[in-house]
């Protein structure tokens, strides 16, 4: 969101308020690397009423109940206070208390989904998949072992690597099927959910995806080399991102026109 934030800054005239967690700001202030904001980018807090960034991966459901049930109210109180209000407000679309927030301010709700285009379609259309059959198609490291999280799964293509697979839950599943059966670019670790993965299983698919002379193996690293020029092209100067983000700007313009 942050990234987001300061794309946006330069190319629109209005004040940028970004809603963290007292922890959240503490972490970023804290990371030397990180540049300072633009001046018309703000940041406010809410108490911590999340779980710790540092011990949420113990309990997730502790975390989404929270997100689900302990943020509202707190975030209320910060768009209270805005002086000037708020006129949009952009938020994680895994915030879906978002939307009533905007409607008793009539103001538009934006929903950023970070996550791929087929679990979007899949969560959009749920009733009709089954009808459908299913989701619609969509040199110093050699390959990449990942549990499918989005970002991992666009960093691989963007580094032209192909994938082992061994998704978890949520969007690593539908990811993993993308990149094993619709894009070929990877090689599943599990055949199924039963199925218990030992070390023996991790040093065979390691062994086919580094074999340079493996059919399959070449096939893959082709096609993610294709991949990763799509990618690239995507960042550059007038690129299919570029003009996105620019789409989304004039749409949100027309708000105050």
């Amino acid at each position: 969101m942050i990234n987001l934030c300061r794309l946006l800054s330069p190319k629109i005239d209005l004040t940028i308020t970004i809603i963290l967690t007292e922890e959240w700001i503490k972490l970023i202030s804290s990371d030397s690397s990180s540049p300072n904001l633009p001046d018309n980018i703000k940041v406010r807090s809410i108490p911590n009423v999340l779980p710790s960034e540092r011990t949420r991966g113990n309990n997730y459901t502790e975390f989404f109940e929270a997100v689900m049930s302990r943020m509202t109210d707190p975030v209320q109180r910060v768009l209270n206070e805005l002086n000037p209000p708020a006129d949009i407000v952009v938020a994680d679309a895994l915030l879906p208390w978002i939307v009533d927030i905007c409607k008793q301010r009539n103001v538009p709700a934006v929903s950023l989904w970070t996550e791929s285009a087929s679990l979007f379609f899949a969560l959009y259309k749920f009733d009709r998949l089954d009808a459908a059959g299913g989701l619609p198609d969509d040199f110093s490291v050699g390959g990449f072992l990942t549990h499918c999280g989005w970002n991992s799964t666009l960093e691989a293509i963007f580094a032209g690597v192909p994938m082992i697979t061994y998704p978890l839950f949520w969007d690593q599943q539908p990811n993993s099927k993308i990149v094993v059966d619709d894009w070929k670019i990877g090689l599943r670790l599990k055949e199924n959910d039963e199925e218990t993965v030992k070390r023996e299983m991790i040093v065979k698919k390691v062994k086919k995806l580094m074999d340079f002379d493996d059919e399959e193996s070449k096939g893959m690293r082709e096609r993610v080399a294709r991949f990763k020029e799509v990618c690239q092209a995507a960042l550059e100067v007038g690129g299919s991102s570029q003009q996105n983000l620019d789409e989304f700007l004039q749409q949100v313009s027309k708000r105050f026109n």
